[in-house]
């Protein structure tokens, strides 16, 4: 299991490999992070990160939503799996970790929505 110094680690090195393109050296190293620590939600959102970069969509989405049921508070993971399901990019960047994310108001942590059929969730 990983401590929190070493997710940061992990994130740090994940996010200098993708930008230098070194994405095989950045696979490995989330893969071993997911097979060390797989209750861990960062690996599988920097895996998610990773495919989005190879034009893996699906295996991308699949990392996110894995990062999500395995933490629903990641925010990076929720942040990551609309900003690329939506195909409105607003947000460019990929969220590797809270850093990266916005901030939000009380008032969007707090809204309700009601869907066609009238359920509020």
């Amino acid at each position: 299991m990983y401590d929190q110094k070493q997710m940061q680690a992990l994130t740090a090195q994940v996010r200098a490999l993708v930008k230098e393109n070194h994405m095989c050296e950045a696979e490995a190293a989330a893969a071993k992070a997911m097979a060390d620590a797989p209750h861990e939600a960062q690996p599988h959102n920097l895996m998610g990160i990773i495919m989005e970069r190879e034009n893996d969509p699906i295996q991308a989405m699949k990392h996110f939503r894995a990062a999500w049921a395995l933490d629903p508070t990641f925010v990076p993971a929720r942040i990551n799996m609309e900003r690329y399901g939506s195909f409105s990019f607003t947000m460019p960047r990929p969220a590797y970790d809270e850093a990266d994310c916005p901030e939000e108001s009380d008032a969007q942590k707090r809204r309700i929505e009601t869907d066609a059929r009238g359920i509020r969730g």
